[in-house]
Parts: structure tokens; sequence; C-alpha cells
């Protein structure tokens, strides 16, 4: 399966449109929909933009195997990231002053958890 039939899955997945992924990555929507339509292969620098945007690994994209270098823990973690993006991206869309105080509150609730499971 090729790099674009891969993003559009990925799109289908997440209820985007081409639209947003190209205001998210700063890729313009007609080179996205005339490497689509030639079932072309993508810049670089567009694959690398359109991962990021995306929140997932290259690779995948790219269909290379992540078995040869991701360990059972870096899967973990790479499964957590994307089920907390959303978050993990208003934190960052905060000041810094104020991402110190959400990590506080999220630590505090987190606490307040495991005293209740006690």
């Amino acid at each position: 399966m090729g790099f674009w039939k891969k993003v559009e899955e990925e799109l289908e997945f997440r209820g985007m449109s081409r639209k947003e992924l190209s205001a998210m990555s700063g890729v313009p929507m007609t080179t996205m929909n005339r490497a689509i339509e030639r079932d072309s292969n993508p810049f670089a620098n567009d694959a690398i933009r359109i991962a990021h945007a995306l929140g997932i690994p290259l690779e995948s994209l790219l269909g290379i195997s992540q078995s040869a270098f991701a360990t059972e823990e870096n899967s973990r973690q790479i499964a957590l990231y994307r089920k907390y993006q959303h978050i993990i991206n208003t934190l960052e869309a905060i000041p810094r002053a104020k991402q110190q105080l959400a990590s506080e509150i999220l630590e505090r609730c987190a606490a307040l958890a495991a005293e209740q499971k006690s």
C-alpha cells in the first residue's frame, strides 16, 4: 500500500479531510491532490510534515516495518501518545506558566484517583 493510501486511511480513521490535513501540515491542497491522483511519492519534506501533523511515525506511512527498531515499550509509548495527543497539543498551545499549573492539576487528579482505589 502506498503513502497516499495510508494517509487517506488515517484521515478516514480520524474523520479528517484533506483540507484539514493541508492546514495542519502546511502542504498545499493542490500538491496533495496532484500526488494522490498520480499516486506519486511525496517530497521528503512534505512526507515529514504530513506524518508530524498526523502524529504518526513517518515509517508507518512509508510502509517501513517498525518491528526492526521498535521495542514493546516503544509501541506502548506510541499508543499512549496517539491516545492522548489531543491533550498534549492543548498543553502545547498554552503559555509555559499555565502548562505547569495544568500539569500540577493532572498530578493531583491522579493522586486522588489512586487514593480512591485504595
